[in-house]
């Protein structure tokens, strides 16, 4: 089941719900169960250290806060933690917008209470094609949550034009439409020239589950 779904290259956001704004794009509002948040959503681009043109990289900060199961193996680990992320560029003008959608969803096993990265990257022809910049999306959806169905209430990030719950199931609704022509576009880290990459800061990523559901 899918999880549906630094602005200034970086946000850093400190509580359960955060509105701002900078000059060139707003802030994103974000929410989070007891054992998980977002903490940030960074965009920027990245070139490998095979070399080549660069990659668009999603960078999604989670916090694990500990695991509140009186069952869990270890209090300590949150375990089958799944991040969800989905994408909009505007290859239009602001008077006439045309999206193109991306997506990508991957999950790790466990992950010990702190600070974790997972790392998503367009690929240098698109950014090419669509003229894309390092900038953030036109709009973003991201969620991360914990247990074999990713959690009840998982954490959430969006962009500010999709704050509005409507406005959010009609991004939603339109992904869906192209959701299987653009599986795979989007790629985790771990399918990526990025995968030696970052190394410690990186969650383990279970094979099973990538792009291409």
């Amino acid at each position: 089941m899918y999880l549906r779904k630094k602005i200034a290259r970086e946000f850093r956001l400190r509580n359960l719900w955060a509105i701002c704004s900078f000059a060139f794009f707003p802030c994103f509002g974000l929410s989070g169960q007891g054992d998980l948040r977002i903490t940030e959503v960074n965009f920027d681009m990245e070139r490998s250290d095979r070399g080549g043109d660069h990659w668009l990289e999603t960078t999604v900060e989670v916090q694990v806060r500990g695991n509140s199961d009186p069952a869990a193996v270890n209090r300590l680990y949150l375990d089958n933690v799944r991040v969800y992320i989905a994408l909009a560029f505007n290859l239009g003008s602001r008077s006439r917008t045309r999206l193109e959608y991306y997506w990508s969803e991957v999950e790790a096993a466990t992950l010990e209470r702190g600070t974790h990265e997972f790392r998503f990257y367009l690929p240098p022809d698109l950014i090419e094609r669509s003229r894309l910049t390092g900038g953030p999306p036109y709009a973003f959806h991201v969620e991360v949550g914990a247990g074999s169905s990713g959690g009840a209430n998982p954490a959430v990030a969006v962009s500010d034009n999709l704050r509005d719950p409507a406005r959010l199931e009609r991004f939603n609704a339109l992904l869906e439409g192209v959701r299987d022509k653009q599986s795979g576009v989007l790629l985790p880290q771990a399918e990526s020239p990025f995968r030696d990459m970052y190394l410690g800061q990186t969650p383990t990523a279970k094979g099973y589950l990538r792009s291409r559901e």
